[in-house]
């Protein structure tokens, strides 16, 4: 019976330390394997096309649409194109224009889940455009109302992101206040953060997507609110130095003079604290920063290459040959050497779990040479 007793106890010590290790391992190298795509994002390595690419496809494409009025993609093709030069009045007038061709022709449910979701993006876009006067509210409201209507037709579009710039401009709506929260995990959150999870949406597995899915596909690259509700769903969902690197860039963006629509200001020392057993601080920040750099000169190449390209009259819509000649590697996240993945606490509960299994298993030596 005291052998089956302390059997027991042993393997409840190595669960435990098994336990342990999975946090003290969380490193930002052995974290970016299961969330490359994310921390990419992150740092800015994900494609930003110049003005030129979109002021292109206007051209041509207004052309188009002449030729093609019950081609809908090409409605939607205007919208964004003009949209992402800042132009919202003209991507509604599009919108429009498409509406009234969805009267005379056929619109399958996608047809009609991009023009409610553009159109919902167009409108709330052109209200923060206009200074997100609070004493208008009409732009952002018809924003939530077309977004809504997306969501009715497809649920899961664009891996959730609709759903979280639905909840984002509903929060914008509510006139969020400075408070942070603290999640059910005890890490402190800010006021985004804290309306998603009072909404149930912090912690569920499409967060991560959802708001990295705004950063790459609308228009959060430089979001405070995004980059620190993103910060606070991977560290809610145990990827605390990936969380850490987002943390880092809403530091970055807020040093640059940007700010919160809540006013919160998030504090120097956040991105910088360790996990609960002693993550190496200085890693993450200097490997964030290095990341940060190589993708900054990622993007400039590539915007270097595009243009040329594009003044010669060419264009990836139209043109295969548009790329050949470029070739760039993207960046990869160093691993760390063992013995710089345990920083000092790290090592004190390894070595004070080892010689606690050994005191046990040296109990069961004695005991069992003692009985038999």
């Amino acid at each position: 019976m005291k052998w089956k007793w302390l059997s027991s106890m042993v393997v409840v010590c190595l669960a435990a330390l098994a336990a342990t290790c999975a946090w003290d391992r969380d490193t930002l190298a052995d974290e970016a394997l299961a969330k490359k795509d994310v921390l990419r994002i992150i740092v800015g390595e994900f494609e930003r096309n110049p003005p030129l690419y979109y002021q292109m496809r206007i051209d041509r494409v207004a052309k188009e649409v002449q030729a093609k009025p019950k081609d809908l993609g090409l409605y939607d093709d205007l919208g964004v194109a003009n949209d992402r030069l800042g132009n919202q009045d003209e991507a509604i007038v599009w919108m429009a224009k498409k509406a009234k061709a969805m009267e005379v022709g056929k619109p399958t449910d996608n047809d009609r889940y991009r023009y409610h979701a553009n159109l919902g993006t167009f409108y709330a876009h052109r209200w923060f455009a206009r200074g997100a006067d609070r004493g208008k509210l009409a732009d952002l409201m018809l924003g939530i109302d077309h977004l809504k209507e997306a969501l009715t037709i497809n649920p899961d579009a664009h891996f959730g992101r609709e759903e979280y710039q639905l909840a984002i401009l509903e929060w914008v709506l509510s006139g969020p206040k400075n408070e942070t929260g603290v999640t059910s995990a005890g890490i402190d959150i800010s006021p985004l953060g804290d309306y998603l999870q009072t909404r149930g949406l912090l912690k569920k597995p499409k967060a991560i997507e959802g708001l990295s899915g705004l950063i790459r596909l609308g228009n959060a690259w430089e979001s405070v609110d995004t980059f620190a509700a993103l910060s606070d769903a991977l560290k809610a969902q145990r990827f605390g130095n990936v969380g850490k690197a987002a943390k880092l860039r809403c530091l970055e963006l807020f040093t640059a003079g940007k700010s919160s629509l809540s006013s919160w200001k998030p504090e120097t020392n956040d991105a910088m604290e360790g996990g609960p057993l002693g993550e190496n601080r200085s890693l993450t920040i200097s490997e964030f920063r290095r990341l940060r750099a190589e993708s900054d000169a990622w993007h400039n190449k590539r915007t270097s290459f595009m243009i040329s390209r594009l003044k010669q009259g060419l264009h990836p819509d139209t043109h295969a040959e548009f790329w050949n000649g470029y070739d760039q590697e993207r960046f990869e996240v160093r691993d760390l050497p063992f013995y710089k993945k345990w920083e000092a606490g790290t090592w004190f509960i390894a070595v004070f779990g080892t010689c606690s299994l050994s005191t046990v298993l040296l109990a069961i030596y004695l005991l069992r040479r003692k009985t038999s």
